[in-house]
């Protein structure tokens, strides 16, 4: 990957920094971190074990005709810094991980699977998923091999591994943990242009709710939270990818709006049992439930499909869009605003009384704008949704929009302590980046990956054609439905 192993004495006073992605959106980070942990002097030396050529699924920043310029950006920063770097092994090893290891690496593997494909169910016959996997198990035991013989060799006073979700990340945890070398993990954090950097996993839901709460806020962390979400929701130039280019469509003056805001999911099932089950099935058979026990005859329900079902599997958008068109046959009340509407979300929440979502952040978003928001299900901001969840069984005579608390409060306070335990990247460590088709074909770490991304390019040509389709469906069933007799 452009840096060659080094050799060197080590002792027990160096940290071991690991390498497992050369994607362009690890770069700015990636060199946060690099920066962090050899200024910070928690351990006397740093090294680094690169095992980004095992990444044949990621979208290198050092190939590609716009990030020519940006090429050996970490490979630079390493060398500079002089850390001894130690490469992968270069054969697959043949070698089973050992049993009790297994479950964990299979895991993983599973988790990744679900974010290649983006659907809630992924086939297990199907050829290019098996392929995947053997890829994905073969990394995972290359990194595995790669660790042990460092370990074997060195002792190291802390390990920084990358979040700990993919096959050859696991790998690494799971030869570090044997040894009881302490681990930290780093991930991107919440806000783009921050890096969080812990002890706890970043995707273990209760162990980073407990820590939140534990952690001390600063005024300077509530500045942040506040500034971060008036950015998100502005109207003309928030920072949301999918509502800042959308026209302002105003539903009228009615007054009596009910938000229902689905979630784009894959991020989560890739989780496991890392995250909440929620108690509810679905989202939309959530949703209809909480419209029929709480809405007035006089409250109108509106459902906001997320703009990324687009980006989902053909099989996983088409059953969405079912879902939503048995929906409307039995509820036809129900406006639907459809994922390639250009409705701008946020002006949809101030024109609504109140605001319902499976686990999306736009809850906390509708809460930063003062409207009373419920949760059916455990977001990224763990406290707003912690406090305003909707669960069964229900109390049908309560009003489900009567909190006893400041929305605009609560949700700076749940950014905020995110942010407690992340810190801004340095301006230096900032890459700003434009993305192409032409970027995504050059810059693929393997065949595989560019053909995956042409799959996505297709299936969202697709998923287009399919809500076209069932718009006009539900467009004639309303029509049958107003000129039938009473």
């Amino acid at each position: 990957m452009g840096m060659s192993e080094t050799s060197g004495c080590c002792s027990e006073d160096s940290a071991l920094i690991v390498l497992t992605s050369d994607d362009i959106e690890w770069v700015g980070i990636t060199l946060e971190l690099l920066s962090t942990v050899t200024e910070g002097r928690a351990c006397k030396t740093a090294e680094v074990l690169d095992l980004r050529d095992l990444d044949f699924m990621g979208f290198s920043h050092r190939r590609g005709r716009f990030f020519a310029k940006r090429q050996g950006l970490v490979d630079s920063r390493v060398k500079s810094l002089g850390l001894i770097v130690h490469a992968s092994s270069s054969h697959a090893t043949k070698k089973p991980i050992a049993p009790f290891q297994n479950i964990a690496v299979e895991e993983a593997v599973n988790g990744a699977m679900f974010g290649v494909f983006r659907d809630d169910k992924v086939s297990t016959h199907s050829w290019l998923r098996k392929y995947l996997a053997r890829r994905f198990y073969s990394a995972a035991s290359i990194a595995y091999e790669s660790s042990e013989r460092i370990f074997s060799q060195r002792h190291f006073c802390r390990i920084y591994v990358p979040n700990g979700r993919f096959p050859a990340q696991v790998a690494v945890i799971l030869s570090a943990e044997a040894r009881s070398i302490p681990l930290e993990f780093w991930e991107k954090g919440v806000k783009a242009e921050n890096l969080y950097l812990g002890q706890c996993q970043p995707t273990d839901f209760q162990k980073m709710l407990e820590l939140s709460l534990e952690k001390r806020i600063s005024s300077e962390d509530l500045g942040r939270a506040s500034k971060y979400l008036d950015m998100r929701v502005n109207l003309e130039s928030g920072d949301n990818v999918f509502s800042r280019k959308f026209k302002s469509r105003t539903l009228g003056s009615d007054g009596n709006y009910i938000s229902f805001f689905t979630s784009s999911q894959d991020e989560f099932w890739s989780l496991g049992k890392r995250w909440p089950i929620p108690k509810f099935h679905d989202q939309l058979g959530a949703f209809e439930i909480v419209a029929k026990r709480h809405l007035g005859p006089r409250e109108v329900p509106v459902l906001r499909m997320h703009p990324n079902t687009l980006n989902k599997s053909v099989r996983y958008a088409f059953n969405e869009f079912l879902r939503v068109h048995n929906l409307i046959r039995k509820n036809p009340s129900w406006i639907v605003i459809w994922p390639s509407m250009d409705k701008n979300s946020y002006e949809l929440i101030q024109e609504s009384k109140g605001v319902i979502v499976w686990n999306s952040t736009i809850g906390t978003e509708a809460l930063h704008l003062g409207k009373p928001v419920r949760f059916l299900a455990q977001g990224v901001f763990s406290i707003a949704s912690e406090r305003t969840l909707l669960e069964l069984p229900f109390n049908e005579d309560m009003n489900i929009f009567e909190l006893s608390l400041d929305p605009k409060k609560l949700a700076i306070e749940a950014v905020a302590r995110l942010f407690s335990l992340e810190r801004p990247l340095r301006e230096e460590n900032k890459i700003r980046v434009s993305w192409s088709i032409l970027d995504s074909i050059f810059a693929a770490q393997s065949i595989a990956a560019l053909l995956i991304n042409v799959g996505y390019a297709v299936e969202r040509r697709l998923n287009l054609f399919l809500e076209l389709l069932f718009r006009a469906s539900v467009s004639l069933t309303r029509y049958s439905r107003h000129k039938s007799p009473t």
